[in-house]
């Protein structure tokens, strides 16, 4: 890195890094408590995984001594990056040292599927886990659905001048509303809604038959849309539907964009049921749902209720990239996996915790091929692109055109390296649009309700890069790949 010196704040990129790390034994220390009331042994692997967190995040803040707040963008995007991917290696050493996932690819993919909230699993014996490890997959969900950084941000504002730029590159999306004009007020709004959409759930869940421990840990990966349970059957094993309508609810409450919340709080009730975003977003749901709940009703013979409830279920589950599971869609017609691939895709809203496109960008591209059309029909009109009545500058519809386009080529891109590791086309298709898309189940041998454990070691590698990509909007990480990213041009 010193040979950047010029182009980057190299102390302050150890500061941010050291604290983090910092940060994040914090969050050991959580889970190290969960093991000991729970009188289990686990505890010991969190405080090892303490120890190491301290001595590296130290090592880090004394590298950083006399270090300038001052944050480029450059140094956000590399602070970000390096962020997950740290969090991830050292995220991932209870698992390691505890020997419950012994085998490092193991524990990197499962812990990096956690923190991107992705929601993919090789733990083919879950039940057997300790309390506080199953609590530290949850964890790990909670903390990647805000956002590091930004949770970070939100709780301990100590990064001065450079909290905007590492607020902008790790909450990457095609606006930002402006909820307060300080970023770390921001910051703190958007956590505070977090955190009332778990304690209301978790309560909700446990009204319902769950016990404390798993209602906390299944509103964890809900709010973040990451769909870890502690269960190795999901939200089947309770078989209970007033549990599944709960979760159904959160999983769209947190696939919205929260400053909707912001705009209740102020009574700005019309600004929330005009908004294009929300309107798409809602009605994708439920147009795949109806088409679903159809299918299983005549062909598949389900129940009215029944069929509505686990079409409902597994398309807000997919589209809102959380990946519980109620059903094997895999045993639906053929013709409904389109829909679901269609639904990991699309994704939820922008300034959520969902992963995919976003449907911000998706009526864009609408829009805009829509008034292509019309321009066939009245070739000197002007048409411009409407969100919310006001209309989309010409910049922001070009990066939508850019970023799906983009999108679409990585896709393609981390489906042919797949195929190339020996798995199969169809398999293929579902992991890479999982793990782009943050949404955890894929189709076929990768599907509903199998684990990726048989997945060849490459392919793990290729779907954890594809997961943090996703996780991050694309940009954020390949912009590091880029030779005009190191250029001090």
């Amino acid at each position: 890195m010193n040979g950047y010196a010029g182009i980057l704040n190299n102390k302050m990129i150890a500061k941010v890094l050291g604290v983090l790390l910092l940060v994040e034994a914090l969050f050991f220390v959580l889970c190290a408590l969960v093991s000991i009331i729970y009188n289990e042994s686990d505890y010991i692997y969190f405080i090892y995984s303490i120890l190491i967190n301290i001595t590296v995040g130290g090592f880090f803040l004394l590298l950083s001594k006399n270090a300038n707040s001052k944050v480029t963008r450059r140094d956000g995007y590399l602070i970000v990056s390096l962020t997950w991917l740290l969090f991830t290696i050292f995220g991932m050493m209870p698992y390691y040292l505890g020997g419950y996932i012994p085998n490092i690819t193991d524990a990197f993919f499962e812990t990096m599927s956690g923190f991107t909230t992705t929601g993919s699993t090789i733990v083919d014996n879950l039940e057997s886990f300790p309390h506080g490890m199953l609590f530290w997959r949850s964890l790990t969900q909670w903390i990647g659905g805000l956002g590091i950084v930004i949770f970070t941000i939100a709780v301990l504002p100590v990064f001065g001048g450079g909290t905007l730029q590492l607020f902008s590159a790790e909450s990457t999306g095609v606006v930002h509303d402006k909820i307060h004009p300080k970023i770390s007020s921001t910051a703190n709004t958007i956590w505070i809604v977090y955190l009332v959409l778990t304690v209301i759930q978790t309560i909700l869940l446990a009204f319902g038959g769950m016990s404390i421990f798993d209602a906390v840990c299944h509103s964890f990966a809900t709010t973040s849309t990451g769909g870890y349970s502690t269960k190795q059957n999901s939200i089947a094993y309770w078989n209970s539907a007033y549990i599944e309508y709960v979760i159904i609810i959160f999983m769209l409450l947190s696939s919205m964009n929260f400053s909707i919340y912001f705009l209740c709080m102020k009574r700005k009730i019309s600004k929330i049921i005009h908004n294009t975003e929300i309107k798409w977003f809602i009605g994708s749901v439920l147009v795949i749902t109806l088409a679903i709940m159809f299918s299983l009703y005549f062909f598949m013979n389900y129940d009215l209720e029944l069929a509505f409830r686990a079409s409902l279920f597994q398309v807000s589950s997919i589209h809102t990239s959380c990946g519980f599971i109620t059903d094997d869609y895999n045993l639906w017609p053929q013709y409904t996996w389109f829909l679901l691939i269609f639904a990991m895709i699309a994704g939820g809203c922008t300034g959520s915790t969902a992963g995919g496109i976003k449907a911000y960008r998706g009526a864009v591209i609408y829009k805009n091929i829509r008034n292509e059309f019309k321009k066939l029909i009245h070739p000197v009109a002007v048409l411009p692109i409407r969100m919310n009545k006001e209309v989309v500058p010409f910049n922001i519809v070009g990066s939508v055109k850019t970023f799906i386009i983009f999108y679409l080529a990585v896709f393609a891109l981390g489906w042919f390296l797949l195929i190339c590791t020996g798995v199969n086309i169809t398999d293929s298709l579902g992991i890479t649009a999982s793990s782009i898309g943050n949404t955890g189940p894929g189709l076929g041998t990768y599907g509903a309700i199998f684990t990726w454990s048989g997945l060849p070691v490459l392919a793990k590698w290729i779907a954890s890069f594809l997961m943090l990509i996703g996780r991050l909007e694309l940009f954020s990480v390949l912009i590091l790949f880029s030779p005009a990213f190191w250029s001090k041009q």
